[in-house]
């Protein structure tokens, strides 16, 4: 049996306080920046951090929950906290990890590449942001990478980052422009959550065949309600087969760059 990423890290799952006995897909870590909180409470379990990033009375509320949890929690937050939001302020979603082997995190970084531009699309326009740069923009440096130890190196400042992976045991999600909507923030939550599961129970050769096969806008559609579920529809927009087009052909060029991760793992 292929080894998950808990062998390499040698680091435990965490467990919510709720004690929920859910998959580990379904454990999310979700980070909400805020600015103009001058006296910021304390809210449920919500943990607050200071973020140098942010200005004006800034602050960073962040939370280990189960995805079915968010919504409810993020109403809590936003309930009890007035906060302005400015360009600097961003909602990072973080999902465990541990429990994914390499060809679980190689079949996620394929279907994530299909998929960039229109994730983007909805969790806030921020393409062209220094803080949550595309794959699509630097991906091609991934063999510089020589070993599992260099993921460390990951661009941490990439809308995906892996390098959260040695510290949390998490992939991070940082493309959502700040906000305060706990049901946009669900759904996005949802949709990354979704995007896991199907991982979960799809090899990689599986994925290289859909991904290849992928050539008009029926099949386009056909995987987004596979993979997002009720959430799909959040995902149309004028653009959308464009995009996908363009996506799928960086993905496409990418499959042997994803093939050589696995290497770097067994060294």
């Amino acid at each position: 049996m292929e080894q998950t990423l808990r062998y390499y890290i040698n680091r435990e799952t965490p467990r919510p306080r709720s004690g929920r006995k859910l998959k580990h897909s379904e454990l999310v870590g979700i980070e909400v920046e805020l600015e103009g909180v001058s006296n910021p409470p304390y809210v449920g379990r919500w943990v607050q951090h200071n973020d140098d990033s942010l200005k004006v009375a800034g602050i960073e509320y962040t939370i280990l929950t189960w995805h079915d949890h968010a919504k409810t929690n993020l109403q809590l937050l936003f309930n009890a906290v007035r906060p302005s939001i400015s360009s600097r302020c961003s909602i990072h979603v973080h999902i465990n990890a541990l429990d994914m082997t390499i060809e679980n995190i190689k079949t996620f970084l394929l279907y994530y590449m299909v998929f960039e531009k229109a994730l983007y699309n909805y969790s806030g326009k921020r393409w062209k942001n220094i803080f949550c740069v595309p794959l699509n923009s630097w991906f091609f440096h991934l063999r510089q990478l020589h070993s599992f130890a260099y993921l460390k190196d990951w661009n941490k400042y990439s809308g995906l980052n892996l390098e959260t992976l040695f510290r949390h045991g998490t992939i991070e999600f940082r493309q959502m422009t700040g906000n305060t909507n706990a049901l946009y923030i669900n759904t996005w939550v949802n949709m990354i959550v979704n995007l896991k599961k199907y991982v979960m129970n799809t090899t990689y050769e599986k994925a290289v065949q859909e991904v290849l096969e992928m050539n008009s806008s029926s099949s386009y559609w056909d995987k987004v309600f596979d993979i997002f579920k009720t959430d799909a529809t959040a995902l149309m927009y004028d653009n959308f087969q464009k995009d996908m087009e363009s996506c799928i052909s960086h993905a496409k060029l990418n499959i042997s760059e994803i093939v050589y991760l696995s290497d770097m793992f067994e060294e």
